[in-house]
């Protein structure tokens, strides 16, 4: 397939460069047990004051892992368990962190494991610590209550802040995590209260490598709630659909985008988290319960998706599997079945199906996505201080919650450290990517820092 400048589609992402090149668990190189991820092997693993929970999730996905120190440096073994863990769990959280003692360095560390961390730009992250401390001594209430952002490493370009913390400058909320369309959070606040992101997604899934791990490192989770309904969130907020999903400036041939069925309206809005939860989609358990038949279409299905705007026009473009397959764990997921969300937010064109059009494509996507988004598949997981929790980008669709905004006290404040990495999984550090693979895939270098890989256990 070329479009009107005949430039090549370039081919699908491999299994080995989406996941790294190991068939099976890694702990099967460690292990004879029958099962190298139960309990008694963590134990063996982490120390007898290391234990398991789970599943999280009614799909049977999420485990909540107790008495790992993520301030440890991880022996190859260890690693080796962890990142099976997700690959077969979807999501993992280690519980219990001290942050009084474990630092975004140890973070950091911690994620080089999982993948090669996104570089973060300068404009994103410029200020922002600074900012969210101006804010927070806004809003503390004495000195006893003070809450500071964590320090920051030197050489770090991994950690993105994800906050409601914003300082008030003549009346006026300077905006930390500007939407990519107008650099403005407007079309998001629903009120002068409430900001709210209702496009279900998988991070960086327009890109040929997209992310394959999220994680949160949870410095402070919002603790008040509304005495009638026991939420943060009192009620569900009133959600204008079209503030959403309509995009303003639709090009030709793509009058089709603003008809939506309206059971899939109602499902990306139903349950929306109301304490501040992210909301999954569990895409496994989804791609399971599809009857054989149905499962065998699809995964002969392919996709041509684009990662700039424009290059459906110009003929740029990657095929990609609807359904991916892990080679560690075996599982089998719907990869990213939405229409347009990056189109809506980036003017990155909708993927289009080998052999549909462009309106086919979205209703064949919509009602995937309907699949997808049913009750029986979803989860809101709650954070909580001190958690790092991992997702597979891969196995899950997420959205975030809706948050209160123009905060005046420190019960209502979110703040998490965000870290997504791309690539193979590394059991020991420094991590040896490839420059090439970095310059094309995260649009940047990324080395292990030094300064991260001898910090100290605290």
């Amino acid at each position: 397939m070329t479009g009107p400048s005949s430039n090549p589609v370039r081919a699908a992402a491999t299994a080995e460069e989406v996941f790294g090149a190991r068939q099976g668990l890694f702990s099967r190189a460690y292990t004879r047990d029958e099962d190298p991820l139960n309990e008694a092997r963590l134990k063996e693993l982490f120390g007898p004051q290391a234990a398991m929970e789970g599943p999280l999730a009614p799909t049977g996905i999420g485990r909540r892992f107790h008495g790992v120190d993520v301030a440890q440096r991880l022996r190859a073994e260890q690693a080796a368990y962890l990142i099976d863990a997700l690959s077969m769990h979807s999501i993992v959280v280690f519980s219990g962190q001290d942050l009084g003692r474990v630092s975004l360095a140890h973070f950091e560390r911690f994620a080089n494991h999982f993948g090669a961390p996104q570089p973060v730009p300068k404009r994103v992250t410029d200020g922002v610590r600074d900012a969210v401390n101006e804010a927070l001594a806004q809003i503390a209430g004495s000195e006893d209550e003070r809450l500071e952002h964590l320090p920051i490493p030197a050489e770090s370009s991994a950690i993105y802040t994800v906050t409601n913390v914003e300082p008030v400058t003549e009346g006026s909320v300077r905006v930390l995590t500007p939407r990519p369309r107008t650099g403005s959070p407007t079309r998001q606040d629903i009120s002068d209260k409430v900001r709210c992101e209702v496009l279900w997604h998988t991070d960086q899934d327009h890109e040929r490598i997209a992310c394959n791990t999220t994680m949160f490192l949870v410095h402070k989770h919002p603790a008040a709630r509304d005495s009638a309904s026991g939420n943060w969130l009192g009620s569900y907020p009133e959600v204008d659909y079209d503030t959403f999903y309509r995009h303003p400036d639709l090009p030709e041939g793509m009058e089709h985008f603003h008809t939506t069925d309206a059971r899939l309206v109602r499902l990306r809005q139903r349950n929306l988290p109301l304490n501040a939860e992210t909301a999954f989609a569990d895409t496994v358990a989804a791609f399971e319960a599809l009857p054989g038949a149905e499962r065998d279409r699809l995964e002969k299905i392919r996709m041509v998706k684009y990662e700039r705007p424009g290059d459906d026009v110009e003929g740029r473009g990657y095929y990609c599997p609807l359904i991916r397959t892990n080679p560690r764990s075996g599982r089998r997921m719907i990869y990213s079945p939405v229409y347009g969300s990056r189109f809506v937010l980036q003017d990155i064109p909708p993927p289009r199906i080998e052999g549909m059009s462009k309106a086919e494509t979205k209703v064949f996507l919509d009602e995937l996505e309907a699949h997808c988004l049913q009750a029986r598949f979803r989860y809101n997981h709650l954070h909580a201080e001190g958690d790092l929790v991992i997702w597979d980008d891969y196995a899950l669709l997420h959205c975030l919650p809706p948050v209160k905004i123009g905060i005046t006290d420190l019960e209502d404040a979110r703040l998490y450290y965000r870290i997504a990495t791309k690539g193979e999984p590394a059991l020991t550090l420094p991590r040896r990517d490839d420059r090439e693979w970095l310059l094309e895939n995260l649009n940047d270098t990324y080395t292990s820092p030094a300064e991260i890989l001898e910090v100290g256990s605290g």
